[in-house]
């Protein structure tokens, strides 16, 4: 039966999406998950403490990093989603740059974070002659997994939870080529099995597909490519659907529809779960929120879409209010991005 978690959440921390004001929040909400009993998930990671926040860490040095996690740590949260770009810790060949890495690993761990690492670009040496796109995938899936592998091999002891690339459904993230469900199912599956054969406790998500409401060649929508997946037989290989149900211009109770970049998409992308016979399944909002400009704004209008500061911090609480109560399947939600300084 699914769990009944209380969350008391003091100070939660609610940020701007990156490229807005940055504005740090601070606002205080009680969140209670309630049972579902016609609808319970077995899955752990369905009843997963839900408060996340997507993180950049590679940018501070050792004093700001202590800061931010400190930060973090402070207002209630359990999860950090942060990229490890094969790219930068493998420049060449079996050279690997691991300094970096370390450091976030080991701070994060000391303060009883739990980290959602992010693998995905390719280093140059790895990527089809003549591109100069980091989000391209390999050309050898076997390079990708070595990497994943050695990845899990040195921190399997304090990192569990593992996404696999990062929005393949766009094409900027897939090369600049139409984008490919079972290609990147290829990909999914080594390394999966290179992260699990060194780290038997490994979670693996699939990689945070984008909201769009396009049908491809070049962009898909999030169901169609988790349509794909599946079809492909990909479901072996994934422990968690990663999604990132933005609210953009919408509150977070509107309904989930096809043709609409809403928070309440989520319930849609997760119907092609139900439909493949795959409803135990979990899914992970990996990227949500609510995009706040300040009331001066004279730039160009943002594609996030646009709401008021009280709106961002209002939505984001109800939210996760409603996932608690509605969404059985939904696990962790982390909130984008922590920008303090922006």
């Amino acid at each position: 039966m699914r769990n009944v978690i209380g969350l008391a959440l003091t100070s939660l921390l609610l940020l701007a999406l990156v490229g807005a004001t940055g504005l740090l929040w601070m606002c205080r909400a009680q969140i209670v998950r309630t049972i579902d009993a016609a609808h319970p998930l077995a899955s752990p990671q369905a009843n997963a403490i839900p408060w996340g926040v997507n993180v950049e860490l590679d940018q501070y040095d050792d004093e700001g990093l202590a800061r931010a996690l400190d930060q973090i740590a402070a207002a209630g949260f359990h999860w950090v989603r942060q990229p490890f770009p094969w790219a930068e810790i493998e420049p060449r060949s079996g050279e690997f740059d691991w300094q970096t890495a370390d450091r976030i690993v080991a701070a994060c761990a000391v303060r009883d974070l739990s980290l959602i690492a992010v693998l995905d670009t390719a280093p140059a040496w790895a990527r089809p002659t003549g591109t100069s796109n980091a989000h391209t995938p390999p050309r050898e899936v076997a390079d990708f997994g070595d990497f994943a592998r050695a990845f899990a091999a040195r921190y399997g002891d304090r990192v569990d939870y593992y996404q696999i690339w990062d929005e393949p459904n766009l094409s900027d993230h897939w090369g600049d080529a139409y984008v490919d469900p079972v290609a990147y199912a290829r990909l999914l599956r080594e390394g999966a099995l290179q992260i699990r054969s060194a780290d038997s406790s490994a979670v693996i998500l699939t990689a945070g597909l984008a909201p769009t409401v396009e049908n491809g060649p070049l962009n898909l929508n999030e169901a169609d490519y988790l349509r794909g997946l599946l079809a492909a037989r990909a479901d072996d290989f994934f422990d968690v659907v990663a999604i990132k149900p933005y609210g953009f211009s919408q509150p977070a109770d509107a309904s989930p529809a096809g043709e609409a970049l809403n928070f309440g998409r989520a319930a849609w992308v997760r119907q092609a779960l139900v439909d493949a016979g795959r409803a135990d399944l979990p899914v992970w909002a990996v990227e949500f929120g609510w995009n706040a400009l300040p009331a001066d704004w004279s730039g160009q209008p943002s594609i996030w879409g646009r709401v008021s500061e009280e709106e961002q911090a209002a939505y984001t609480v109800a939210a996760v209010e409603r996932a608690q109560r509605d969404w059985p399947w939904m696990g962790a939600m982390c909130v984008s991005t922590f920008q303090p300084d922006a």
